[in-house]
């Protein structure tokens, strides 16, 4: 964590109005669940809106500057030195002073929005009233920010209280976060499939992965067991050493967790960091993390837990942990019949993954993968049969009809070819899960290239009467499977 540096061409502005108070005359609305609101996130996105109609790059969400608005909002609705911000409301609404505190980067410009909401209204509320006060809207209109942190909190009156902490970081500051985060896509789709899967307080638990890097991840989707989703946080970034949670996720979490479930957390502090395992605890949730010293340990904590939970295993999973494909692929296979996997390198198995196998000698052993991810002679060191096709798709396929007795109903469908892909179709083990049927991958031309696999959706045209794609799979590739569905 650098220390914050200033120099001749430093400047802070900020918002000067401190109280922005909102209209009255709305009728008192009923508080959502609990800590992990939605607000957060519908005022990151109502505010790129704004900058997109206005020809302005979006603002990258800096975990730091989101830890500090949380921090900020809810110190305020303590504040009860001067209240009648928000109507009648205890409270006081003010910025932070010294605007840097707590600001840890180096920075050119900062700006602050504070507000209320004394009637408990959506986020939109908020972000309109915002918008309305010239201060406030040169704030998110600006053109020399590029980060914000949001952070929200409502009160035991259900008083809405919000920072926005804007930020141009110091062009000479290496350790800034990118502001373009390549997992973004990961953190999305992993929240929409969750949607899509389980209804409000439906999961039992929640599991969390870091979305930028899938070693940790790999075995969680046998933990999962179409009993809870799979969801995404930032891991640590360079000049971030501490991020909290994701809001989405946040919200997610949130909606989707049952009372008294458990939020499970896929690696070390590296992977899930120690401010997001506070955070939670600090709501009151139940958090487990599963972290062994490297992946192929944190595979066998998970494994561990997956037969704690499921039972004696009648297989056994095994992929290579540097090569995310084939272990991905298996992850319905694995949530589906509550499968562990186990995580090898090409030749070699280590001793504590070896000694794992020895200790459910009935489980029948499954390599997942060509002989470019797994040598021959390891699969019969392991005394284990090989799954394989010839190429990702066809592993994939290979899984399926070994797997699973039968393809009906609906269908998974994702691509599994680009850097992030791999938590795109992740995201979507548990909704497979839920409707016992595999996940399939495609790549564009699937008659020429795979015929396997077009073969097997025109025979099986009768039994899947629906598909779901992943958000990787473009409108062209969604036409190429559905005309081999119609018989074509």
């Amino acid at each position: 964590m650098s220390h914050t540096m200033r120099g001749p061409a430093v400047a802070a502005v900020m918002a000067f109005v401190l109280a922005l108070l909102l209209p009255s005359g709305r009728a008192f609305a009923a508080a959502t669940t609990g800590p992990f609101a939605s607000d957060e996130m519908i005022q990151l996105r109502l505010m790129n809106e704004e900058r997109a109609a206005n020809g302005l790059d979006a603002l990258a969400l800096h975990p730091m500057l989101t830890d500090l608005s949380r921090q900020h909002s809810k110190v305020m609705a303590s504040d009860s030195s001067a209240g009648g911000y928000c109507g009648d409301k205890a409270g006081t609404l003010r910025h932070r002073s010294p605007l840097d505190t707590g600001v840890t980067q180096n920075w050119k410009t900062l700006r602050e929005n504070v507000g209320c909401d004394g009637y408990g209204d959506a986020a939109e509320h908020v972000h309109a009233a915002f918008m309305d006060s010239p201060g406030h809207r040169a704030n998110i209109l600006a053109d020399n920010v590029e980060y914000v942190g949001v952070g929200v909190y409502r009160d035991t009156d259900n008083v809405l209280w919000t920072t926005q902490i804007f930020m141009m970081g110091a062009d000479w500051d290496s350790s800034l976060p990118p502001t373009v985060r390549p997992p973004t896509q990961v953190l999305e789709e992993g929240v929409f499939a969750s949607t899509q899967s389980f209804t409000d307080g439906s999961a039992d638990h929640v599991l969390i992965g870091r979305a930028d890097n899938f070693p940790d991840s790999l075995g969680g989707a046998a933990l999962a067991a179409g009993r809870g989703p799979v969801l995404f946080t930032d891991g640590i970034a360079s000049g971030q050493d501490n991020p909290v949670l994701n809001p989405a996720t946040r919200e997610e979490l949130g909606r989707v967790l049952r009372p008294g479930g458990t939020v499970y957390l896929l690696g070390g502090t590296a992977a899930v960091s120690t401010a997001t395992e506070q955070e939670l605890r600090d709501a009151g949730l139940t958090v487990e993390r599963l972290a062994g010293a490297e992946r192929r340990a944190t595979a066998l904590v998970i494994a561990n837990a997956v037969i704690e939970m499921q039972g004696e295993p009648d297989a056994i999973l095994i992929a290579n942990g540097w090569n995310w494909p084939d272990a991905i692929t298996g992850g319905a296979a694995a949530a589906s019949a509550g499968l562990p996997v186990v995580l090898i390198s090409h030749d070699r198995v280590d001793d504590a993954t070896a000694a794992f196998l020895d200790a459910h000698p009935t489980a029948t052993r499954y390599v997942l993968g060509g002989a470019a991810a797994v040598s021959d002679r390891l699969v019969a060191q392991l005394g284990a049969t090989r799954i394989a096709g010839a190429s990702r798709v066809t592993t994939a396929l290979s899984i399926a009809e070994t797997l699973f007795d039968k393809v009906t109903g609906e269908i998974v469908v994702a691509r599994a070819f680009g850097d992030s892909e791999w938590g795109l179709a992740l995201s979507w083990a548990s909704y497979a899960a839920n409707n016992n049927n595999p996940q399939f991958l495609v790549r564009s031309g699937i008659a020429d290239r795979d015929p396997e696999l077009a073969e097997f959706f025109r025979a099986h045209a009768d039994d899947i009467t629906k598909v779901r794609y992943g958000s990787s799979v473009d409108d062209a590739l969604r036409a190429e499977v559905a005309d081999l569905l119609s018989g074509s």
